[in-house]
């Protein structure tokens, strides 16, 4: 007997059993020949949701094909009881695993580029990748992050091109530069001797698709640079030059001047009390909390995922999103925790590198983190400085089932913006409500 779309609607999950599931991975599978068609990540009855979407996705068309011929579309559950960062990781692997081609998703996702397949080169950049302390070269450092889809699927001609154009910037800035290097997640991927700089879509690039507008804007051509100074920079980290939450992708670099941001227009949230832009994430935080009072940081499993826009970190525990909200002054995404990476640490002539060299060795001599394992870490303002911004009270969490137990405000993390935060609720209800009333 087939199911019906009704049938399998009135499936849903209760209330107990969302709070047990927490965020899950979930397929569903084309039953006339058992095979997958599409991958989700979710919380609560997301894995539903598509059952009763309206649109023109491939996925929409799938289901109405399938319920054409009499049937319902299989949806079985990957992996349950996760915090969102690893539904990522579990989404990401079960795309790779299938074939982006072979689904009807339409994007990858944030975890696919995070978390998918890599080569081995890859995983060593990202698990040990040392900070650069000078440039013994005139270089601009070109942020790829949000043109480059990092992955073992990816070649060698994709990131050059995802690195060369199109790019807004000074021409006579960049014709200083001698070497251009591919930044993405605070790394350097590859390290180009720059040939020319040329007018946008002067040259071809593989994908046909690309859909800029030229206008002010250059690319260069170029070839792999030599293999000493490739080495000098490649697989290296550069993410403590730039200031968390800058947009402009662009950055200038010598041995006779200071790391130089190209100049942008920026948007001062604080003096916009009308704009609702999430630029703050609040993570569960457990024992979290206590870690950053102690030690203005913030430290989580690698490569853990947060939106580019974030620029303020708060924790969210013991039922409540707690009164200082951090601002985030420097991320590096993977640090493996040893006394020999703490010691070369100590000695760096950067702030914040040595910072770090700090937290790794007081952590392991304390037992807060064991030796061997790598960790993100994000360096914040402290509790008493006036860049914390701090809030009248802590915003107590008044979410219940609906049998009148506490429900978790956050499992993982959850984004909203320092404009709603400032309008003073009390109560995480009223935040949900200031968010929306500046949306």
């Amino acid at each position: 007997m087939v199911e019906s779309s009704k049938d399998i609607m009135g499936q849903q999950f209760d209330a107990s059993e969302i709070e047990a599931l927490k965020y899950y991975v979930y397929v569903y599978t084309d039953p006339r020949n058992d095979r997958p068609f599409y991958i989700g990540k979710g919380y609560g009855n997301r894995a539903f949701a598509h059952l009763t979407e309206d649109s023109d996705s491939a996925k929409v068309a799938r289901i109405r094909e399938i319920r054409k011929e009499g049937h319902e579309p299989n949806i079985e559950v990957l992996a349950f009881g996760l915090d969102e960062t690893t539904a990522f990781k579990v989404e990401a692997a079960a795309i790779d695993l299938i074939g982006f081609e072979n689904l009807t998703n339409r994007v990858v996702g944030h975890g696919a580029k995070r978390f998918g397949r890599m080569g081995m080169d890859e995983v060593h950049g990202k698990l040990s990748s040392k900070p650069i302390e000078v440039f013994d070269d005139d270089c601009v450092l070109i942020r790829i992050n949000d043109s480059y889809a990092d992955s073992a699927k990816q070649t060698a001609m994709d990131l050059y091109d995802a690195t060369r154009g199109i790019w807004r910037m000074s021409l006579a800035s960049a014709k200083k530069a001698k070497y251009a290097l591919a930044i993405y997640g605070g790394v350097v991927r590859e390290v180009y001797q720059i040939a020319a700089w040329l007018p946008a879509e002067a040259t071809m690039y593989v994908d046909q698709d690309r859909n800029y507008s030229p206008t002010d804007r250059f690319e260069f051509v170029g070839r792999i640079a030599g293999d000493e100074v490739r080495n000098r920079y490649r697989w290296k980290s550069v993410a403590h030059f730039f200031k968390r939450g800058a947009a402009n992708p662009i950055m200038y670099v010598g041995p006779h001047r200071n790391p130089a941001v190209a100049a942008e227009a920026t948007v001062d949230v604080s003096a916009s009390p009308t704009l609702a832009i999430d630029d703050t994430v609040i993570v569960a935080a457990r024992s979290a909390y206590g870690e950053y009072l102690d030690a203005a940081a913030y430290i989580c499993q690698p490569e853990r995922y947060f939106r580019d826009s974030v620029t303020h970190l708060g924790f969210y525990a013991a039922q409540e999103i707690k009164p200082e909200i951090a601002e985030i002054l420097y991320v590096e995404e993977s640090v493996i925790f040893s006394a020999d990476e703490a010691e070369s640490r100590l000695g760096s002539a950067h702030p914040d590198v040595r910072k770090v060299g700090e937290l790794i060795r007081d952590l392991l001599s304390s037992g807060g983190r064991d030796a061997g394992e790598a960790y993100k870490v994000m360096l914040l303002s402290p509790s008493g400085e006036e860049r914390t911004v701090h809030l009248p009270a802590p915003i107590r969490n008044d979410k219940v089932t609906a049998t009148g137990k506490p429900w978790g405000w956050t499992l993982g993390q959850r984004y909203t913006s320092l404009n709603a935060l400032r309008r003073g609720p009390s109560t995480t209800s009223q935040l949900e409500s200031a968010g929306d009333e500046l949306s």
